[in-house]
Formats: structure tokens, sequence, C-alpha cells
């Protein structure tokens, strides 16, 4: 896939996120198609490509005026950092249980770092037990969307080369 599909791509995301996505009931929980976007690429092409697509893609929803600047893009990022730290870990193993795993923890990471900016800014304050369904929520979404979005990746530009550590 190339650089300016890759962008098409993730600004698609970002744009059916905050017109489409973004009017559903608050109180399910809501898919996000650019979180999902962005784990998929660290699972798949690791911690540089990730990052960069979790810096930007966070900053599209930043843009659309869904909180202070910088707090998706912020909150992205980690869950980037996550899910290139499982893709390392388990050795880019591209077993759709092991992208399942690295959803949930993206989705769980973007949730807690959303949720704790939001209390640091004094823009809301969320009990642990009322952020408790919301975190878990957004981690399952994402869980769920992270194996659809490494398949169709993978379909079209392929996973980074596994490097095995030589002895």
């Amino acid at each position: 896939m190339n650089r300016l599909a890759q962008g098409a791509l993730l600004l698609a995301a970002a744009l059916v996120q905050v017109t489409l996505i973004g009017r559903l009931d608050p109180a399910w929980p809501q898919p996000n198609l650019v979180l999902a976007l962005v784990v998929a690429r660290s699972w798949l092409r690791g911690g540089a490509a990730g990052l960069g697509w979790a810096l930007i893609g966070g900053l599209l929803l930043d843009l659309a005026g869904i909180g202070p600047l910088g707090a998706h893009a912020l909150a992205a990022v980690s869950a980037a950092y996550v899910a290139s730290a499982l893709s390392a870990a388990f050795e880019n193993d591209a077993r759709p249980a092991f992208a399942i795993l690295a959803g949930v923890a993206g989705g769980a990471v973007y949730g807690v770092v959303l949720l704790a900016l939001a209390d640091s800014l004094g823009l809301a304050q969320v009990s642990p037990r009322a952020a408790l369904p919301l975190v878990l929520g957004g981690a399952l979404t994402t869980a769920c969307l992270v194996p659809l979005c490494a398949a169709a990746m993978t379909r079209r530009g392929g996973a980074r080369p596994l490097r095995i550590p030589s002895w």
C-alpha cells in the first residue's frame, strides 16, 4: 500500500469516526476506527510505522474538536507503543489471537490515557467504577476490529519481516 493510499485510509477512518460513529449512543461502546488501524499497523509494521499513524490519526481526531488538542494523539501514541511492544514480544506472530490481545491492550491503554487526561485537565471526573465499563467497552470493540484491519493490511501491504536475533 503506497503512502497516498495509507493517508487516504487514515483520513477516511477519521472522517467516519467523527461524522457517523460520533452520533451513536455514548452509553454503548463505540468502535474507534482510527485506533483499530493504528493498533493493527503497530502490530504488523512495528513501532515507527504505528507511532507515525498514531500521531497523525490522533491529531485528526483532536482537530475534529473532540477534547483538547493532543489528547487523542497522546492516547493513540500510547496504544501504538503497547501494540508494537507486544508484537516484538511475540516475535511478530501473525495468529489472530495475538492481534486480539494487541487490540485489547491498545484499547485499554487508549481509554485509560484519555480518562486520565480528562481528569487531570479538569474536564471530567470519572470514578473508577464508572470508568471501568468505558475502558472495557473500548478494549473489546478495538479487539474485534484489529484482526479485521490487520487482515486487510496484510493482504494489501504485508507485515514487517521477522527479525530473529542472532546468538
